[in-house]
């Protein structure tokens, strides 16, 4: 077990290596656990976890998506009913708020930080997804608010209040392009010009060609399912707005 936690810790799960059935065991009593009688069952199985090594962020980004997927195929082979994978994935909603700064970490106030927006649409029915990249932001430094299944009334006040550098949108394969056209809408004009929009989630899942039309219909500034990427628009886009010729020193002494 020493060495599956220490390989977890530092890489994630990988196919192919010795452990990884051990992983999928894992994986399979927590499932197991979120379905049990007992509420406490899974915190159970996560306290014996912790106390073998496990980070709480091996925990929140490596095991909790892999349990949630594992839910999802039982539902799909109809071995679960619907009603059984809402209570696990409530489990372990509830799991990852219970990690909280152990998982992604007292943050300094006095350091400056991009600021992101996560939102999940109203009748979103991924926020576990949602719940595990806010932790994540949060533990790479980014001040991070989230949306969760609100309505656009509400996503709107939210957006017009608090100036972010970043919005993202989750959106899964039911979510029409006409409410997110509305959404990215909402955000631009709420927002500060240098605000990027970028969409992602489980509606991409059929490639490139939908990205550009989910683009093209919605205005979005981005569609992707990489993080990484959005974070260096985000970046750039704020650092043009930095450097933009109205806000920096003219020839004349001027701004």
């Amino acid at each position: 077990m020493s060495a599956l936690v220490a390989q977890l810790n530092r890489n994630g799960p990988k196919e192919g290596v010795p452990g990884e059935v051990a992983f999928d065991a894992i994986v399979y009593r927590l499932a197991t656990a979120c379905l049990a009688s007992d509420q406490d069952a899974l915190f159970d199985e996560v306290g014996i976890l912790r106390a073998s090594g496990l980070s709480a962020r091996t925990i929140a980004e490596t095991l909790v998506p892999h349990v949630a997927h594992e839910l999802g195929d039982r539902w799909c082979d109809d071995n679960l009913g619907f009603a059984h994978v809402t209570i696990g994935c409530a489990r372990l909603q509830r799991l990852l708020r219970s990690l909280g700064p152990d998982w992604y970490g007292a943050q300094p106030e006095e350091e400056p930080r991009l600021r992101i927006l996560l939102i999940v649409p109203d009748g979103g029915n991924h926020t576990l997804g949602g719940l595990v990249l806010t932790g994540k932001l949060r533990r790479l430094g980014y001040d991070v608010r989230s949306i969760m299944g609100e309505n656009i009334e509400t996503i709107s006040d939210s957006v017009s209040e608090w100036s972010f550098d970043l919005v993202l949108i989750s959106a899964s394969g039911s979510e029409s392009l006409d409410k997110l056209a509305e959404l990215v809408t909402i955000a631009k004009t709420s927002s500060p010009e240098r605000t990027c929009i970028a969409i992602g989630g489980t509606i991409l899942r059929d490639g490139g060609a939908i990205e550009h039309r989910i683009k093209s219909r919605t205005g979005a500034d981005l569609v992707t399912n990489d993080l990484s990427e959005a974070l260096r628009r985000c970046k750039k886009t704020s650092l043009q707005s930095v450097n933009s010729p109205k806000e920096t020193l003219g020839s004349e002494g001027r701004v």
